[in-house]
């Protein structure tokens, strides 16, 4: 998932959430904490990387969901990629603290500085495809209904990829829409 972006340039900072891999602690049951590790790595990169003048945020699966807590920087051009989104678990996930996710993503999607890219897979182990068009269409429309100048929204099923990427061809064809968006 890192080859376009560097392929483009861009500096990859890749972290595991705490308690995952070798990251020390425990998660946390609402996702508070991590959103809060998330704020203070991107405050970290800032001030270790002056020049920074793009940040691309990307969340995989729970990872997107902390993702999209970030809000978009007011100094910073800040996009977000969102894979995997976990639609039907998030509540979960989220300790019934889904609507605290809901409506940060709705906050993203009407910046007007947003830079927005989901995807997800048609053969998700956790979501039903039906139910990821449905939220699909929920977004593009809100998206759609903001009167004043909005940001950038663009929503990708993948045919044939499952939760967990492991499917050489859908693979490729995720490579090849993060190739295309970060151009």
């Amino acid at each position: 998932m890192t080859e376009p972006l560097l392929e483009q340039g861009y500096d990859v900072l890749r972290y595991n959430s705490r308690g995952v891999g070798k990251s020390h602690g425990w998660a946390s049951l609402t996702g508070a904490q991590e959103v809060e590790d998330l704020k203070d790595l991107i405050l970290w990169a800032r001030s270790n990387s002056p020049d920074l003048s793009k940040l691309v945020i990307v969340g995989y699966s729970h990872g997107s969901l902390i993702a999209s807590m970030h809000p978009v920087l007011p100094d910073l051009d800040t996009s977000h990629i969102l894979l995997s989104y976990p639609l039907g678990p998030r509540h979960w996930l989220t300790a019934f603290h889904t609507h605290r996710y809901t409506a940060a993503l709705q906050g993203l999607i009407r910046d007007p500085k947003s830079n927005v890219l989901v995807i997800y897979g048609d053969g998700d182990n956790f979501t039903a495809v039906e139910s990821y068009d449905a939220w699909a269409k929920g977004l593009k429309d809100l998206h759609a209904a903001e009167a004043t100048a909005h940001g950038k929204l663009e929503v990708v099923e993948i045919a044939g990829a499952s939760h967990f990427w492991r499917e050489p061809p859908a693979v490729r064809r995720l490579l090849d829409v993060v190739r295309t968006w970060v151009h």
